[in-house]
């Protein structure tokens, strides 16, 4: 129904979120926008039911001011996001008329008595003082969550921060959503090279207890810089829709020097690797790993 996001059960049309085209659509497609409160004060977030296929689906969408290429870059960066460990928020590109549009998936709460969409919350919702300072938070408040929680949390901040640093993303807080309890990098930000594009706050924040290397080494799997570039390339082949346009196919060269101008060890794959906390290695966490390899 026009007008509302909630619907009796999940879409039966199920997209695969991977970022491709889904093609040329009539305006009519998108239909009215359904603003959404978050889960903080009076912040809104936009929402549309599409109809695809006579199936709706809702979603968040975007239309990129500065053209065609942003929106794709977009969709390749979410793209991006599972090669250094991270959840992505899930995409597709549409065109409309003569622009292209982003359109991104929603999380849906599964098994109540109505299944409905989740909205994402601010991140200023979440008392995150208290999550990764040792002391009280936000109002002396303490943190009450499981330590796994506390540790998942912190985990994924942390992978998100050194994620937008190596792409060169303008990153605040503002550009960070909560999601199922735990951040999710999850606004628009456009490609830029640009040096110490994080807020210094964040990185004094949640780097007190560990390096952004030993982070980076725990986010990806990659043994060297080719091998990192061939994902990355694969990645840009897959969604590019215009070849020619420079400022895509110069996305994994970027991404690359600035990787390796971040961490200078990288390039040194054996002392990348190899580093102290690899080599204290204790036997039982060694049986862990393997454990957990074998479920």
């Amino acid at each position: 129904m026009q007008g509302e996001l909630f619907l009796s059960n999940p879409p039966r049309f199920e997209l695969r979120w991977d970022g491709s085209f889904l093609g040329e659509f009539h305006k009519n497609t998108i239909d009215e926008k359904v603003s959404a409160k978050m889960q903080h004060k009076d912040t809104k977030i936009d929402y549309y039911n599409l109809n695809l296929g006579g199936f709706v689906i809702p979603c968040s969408l975007k239309r990129m001011k500065s053209g065609n290429s942003e929106t794709q870059a977009l969709a390749i960066i979410d793209e991006l996001k599972p090669l250094f460990g991270l959840r992505k928020m899930g995409s597709h590109i549409i065109k409309v008329g003569s622009r292209l549009h982003i359109i991104y998936n929603i999380a849906w709460s599964i098994g109540t008595s109505m299944n409905e969409p989740v909205m994402d919350a601010h991140f200023s919702s979440v008392d995150t003082k208290s999550i990764h300072c040792s002391k009280e938070g936000r109002n002396g408040s303490r943190y009450e969550g499981s330590p796994e929680h506390k540790k998942a949390f912190l985990s994924e901040m942390r992978r998100i921060l050194i994620f937008r640093e190596v792409l060169g993303l303008k990153t605040n807080s503002n550009h960070i959503l909560i999601r199922e309890g735990l951040p999710i990098d999850g606004k628009d930000s456009c490609l830029e090279d640009v040096e110490n594009p994080v807020c210094k706050t964040l990185w004094k924040d949640w780097f007190k207890e560990t390096s952004k290397e030993d982070v980076l080494r725990d986010m990806i799997n990659f043994q060297d810089v080719p091998d990192l570039k061939r994902c990355i390339e694969d990645v840009v082949k897959r969604l590019i829709l215009f070849p020619s346009d420079g400022s895509i196919s110069s996305i994994s060269p970027i991404i690359i020097k600035r990787i390796t101008s971040l961490f200078p060890t990288f390039q040194d794959s054996k002392h990348f690797w190899n580093s102290k906390r690899d080599q204290e290695l204790k036997p039982e966490d060694l049986a862990d790993l393997i454990f957990c390899l074998d479920e």
